[in-house]
């Protein structure tokens, strides 16, 4: 059996999206006949003595004197991110770069922002350009930048090592330009891996999370950023108006909703009455699910990620399900049938170049 080294961002904080995408990635690797192992080069939160009497005093003194709040108050979620990525992504990490090449037959960067130079360091720039493998091993699979525009401090480097890449694709067709522009070469767009997976494969992680009450249906809150005022009185109405809870997986205090681990995260969108969010991921998985949801711009928050979700949305006809476009009356509407043929056709196309980058044929 072939072996294939999947090279990726490896968060060492709780990122649902991060450890999800890794998941989709290996879970078709796995389907294609490979074996897979997740290498990564980021030190990971060590679960030491120390830690742990740190998080009690900042539990006991109700975090007042804790640096990052939010890191103390989610530690159990660390420990349940790194229990999923230990049973399921098979995670090693790269100490020395050499020898790499003879342990694994091929290498698939991404997906995620590896090729955010913003995160780069002494040791990410040759992890997240494979610059230790052979050009024949090497596969960008939907890969982003995270930009449209790269530092200038960065051009020479990818000019040198992305035309060492035998099979080039990008997550965005801002991310193609960036490659034609450095390289004069033609990059695929593919879809974020997560979509690749029906709604059965992810229904096989989902955990019902232990402390939460179902009793009532609800609507399930997970921003990055932060609600307006306007915004958060708008759900509450709607809330109000059917009866339903609201559950914030980000704005608020409940211990419980904020140390979901990924299956119960994948669980509690999966039975929410309506899915208010600005993340990405949290938008594919209600689409997945069919779930109705509501898309709210990120602000407050470091990172933009506007260009990706609209990019989304244009793609499967969901610019209604912006707030600034949603009519009231389709606030709990789902039903994307629709659109299940440009989901298939977008699959397909992943699908052949991970084949044609592995060299697997089409029968299998």
């Amino acid at each position: 059996m072939k072996k294939v080294g999947i090279v990726t961002i490896f968060d060492p904080f709780a990122n649902y999206g991060n450890k999800l995408q890794n998941y989709a990635v290996r879970y078709v690797l796995l389907e294609l006949g490979f074996a897979a192992d997740t290498l990564y080069v980021e030190k990971q939160v060590r679960f030491t003595p120390l830690l742990y009497g740190k998080a009690a005093f900042h539990r006991l003194t109700h975090y007042r004197l804790a640096g990052d709040r939010r890191f103390y108050k989610t530690l159990k979620k660390v420990r349940k991110f790194q229990k999923f990525g230990r049973r399921y992504l098979s995670p090693h990490r790269i100490r020395r770069f050499s020898g790499l090449d003879s342990q694994y037959d091929f290498f698939v960067l991404g997906s995620d922002q590896v090729w955010n130079t913003a995160w780069f360091d002494a040791r990410k720039k040759h992890a997240f350009l494979l610059t230790f493998a052979r050009p024949e091993q090497k596969a960008a699979f939907a890969p982003s930048f995270g930009t449209d525009r790269l530092d200038d401090a960065w051009r020479g480097w990818f000019q040198k090592y992305l035309p060492t890449f035998s099979h080039l694709s990008v997550r965005e067709t801002s991310g193609a330009a960036l490659i034609r522009d450095l390289t004069g070469q033609a990059a695929e767009v593919l879809v974020d891996p997560t979509l690749l997976l029906p709604a059965p494969a992810w229904r096989t992680l989902a955990e019902k999370p232990r402390g939460v009450s179902f009793e009532k249906g609800y609507i399930l809150v997970y921003m990055l950023g932060q609600l307006s005022r306007q915004e958060r009185a708008f759900l509450e109405q709607a809330a109000g108006e059917r009866s339903l809870q609201i559950y914030d997986l980000t704005g608020g205090d409940d211990r419980v909703l904020l140390n979901l681990s990924p299956g119960e995260f994948l669980y509690m969108l999966d039975h929410a009455a309506l899915v208010a969010t600005d993340s990405f991921h949290a938008c594919v998985f209600s689409f997945l699910f069919d779930r109705p949801f509501v898309v709210f711009r990120r602000r407050g928050a470091p990172d933009d990620m506007g260009t990706r979700l609209d990019s989304f949305l244009a793609l499967f006809s969901l610019r209604r399900k912006r707030f600034e476009s949603l009519l009231p009356s389709e606030l709990f509407a789902s039903g994307y049938g629709g659109v299940q043929p440009v989901l298939q056709r977008e699959r397909q196309k992943a699908l052949r170049f991970l084949r044609a980058s592995l060299g697997v044929s089409e029968e299998a």
